[in-house]
């Protein structure tokens, strides 16, 4: 799973689900002290999938994080920088 862009002047970037099983994930962006800004609910269907996520264009820029978690509990966590 990734990430990308990780610094984005658009207010949008792309999860890349590579090799993950069909599931239900939660993505939630949230600032670095842990405020939730961000939350959607998606459910993949292949092993290969992309979803595009649009942040409020009101957002300022900053540092933030990106938490994806599977329907089981695993959570990959990224980095992400808006500008």
């Amino acid at each position: 799973m990734s990430v990308f862009p990780n610094l984005i002047t658009n207010k949008r970037f792309t999860i890349y689900f590579n090799n993950k099983m069909a599931a239900k994930y939660t993505i939630v962006v949230c600032t670095q002290i842990g405020e939730i800004l961000y939350r959607k609910n998606v459910n993949t269907q292949n092993p290969v999938a992309f979803e595009t996520i649009s942040l409020p264009a009101n957002l300022p820029a900053g540092n933030y994080i990106v938490k994806v978690t599977n329907d089981a509990g695993e959570m990959n966590s990224f980095k992400l920088i808006a500008y």
